[in-house]
């Protein structure tokens, strides 16, 4: 494509990406969880990547962001979310909790670094389109020092009222293996909010896809009687 094609696109993909910045901090302040949790992990892949037809995605993220806020206006949650779920953080790639598992327990995923952090990166809509998109992508917040990347999480997890962070990567992912202890010492000083480290093979291999899931759960639980 030309650089004024490029440069359209980027204009599309900043649109899309308040979007579903809107539905992700609607979601996170709300006092009832408005839906499930796998709504939310869809809502905002679908803002990053723009799946499919990008013009179809936008009009779902237009339609998603109007109900959200209506539900939240209204103090409507999701089906079978409990009413004060333990709320979760979950940081780290490729990787996130059987929602409905989560909330059959009685918790509720309400953020991610992953996918959230680019929600709140605009590129730049004009000069040279690759610069532009080169320099927003070294300005997630996934992207910066661990002890910056610690920082934010710990920020987001207060705004979002979390109760617990589950911080979790598959095997033999050296990148965030070396940083999850760091992160959640750091989020649990700061903003003391305990937080769970989770190996797991769910990218391609599925041998502990229950012992995550059980583990998850038993965090959920402890959680409740911390808040009591």
């Amino acid at each position: 494509p030309s650089d004024e094609e490029m440069r359209q696109q980027i204009k599309q993909l900043n649109y899309a990406r308040r979007l579903g910045q809107a539905c992700a901090e609607t979601w996170m302040a709300a006092k009832y969880v408005p839906s499930y949790g796998f709504d939310y992990r869809f809502l905002i892949a679908l803002a990053n990547d723009l799946l499919g037809d990008p013009v179809a995605a936008i009009q779902i993220l237009e339609l998603a962001k109007k109900e959200i806020e209506e539900r939240v206006t209204m103090g409507v949650k999701g089906i079978e979310v409990a009413e004060d779920p333990v709320r979760l953080f979950v940081c780290g790639s490729c990787y996130t909790p059987n929602t409905y598992r989560v909330e059959a327990s009685g918790g509720a995923v309400v953020g991610y670094d992953d996918q959230y952090n680019r929600l709140l990166i605009q590129a730049d809509e004009t000069g040279d389109p690759y610069r532009s998109l080169a320099k927003a992508v070294l300005s997630y917040p996934y992207e910066l020092s661990t002890e910056e990347r610690a920082h934010w999480i710990a920020g987001a997890a207060r705004k979002a009222r979390c109760n617990g962070i589950i911080f979790a990567f598959n095997w033999g992912c050296q990148y965030q293996s070396a940083v999850a202890r760091m992160v959640g010492e750091i989020v649990k000083k700061e903003a003391g909010i305990p937080y769970l480290q989770l190996e797991v093979d769910s990218l391609t291999l599925f041998e502990q896809l229950e012992q995550s899931e059980n583990r998850t759960e038993a965090f959920v639980e402890m959680l409740f009687d911390l808040r009591k």
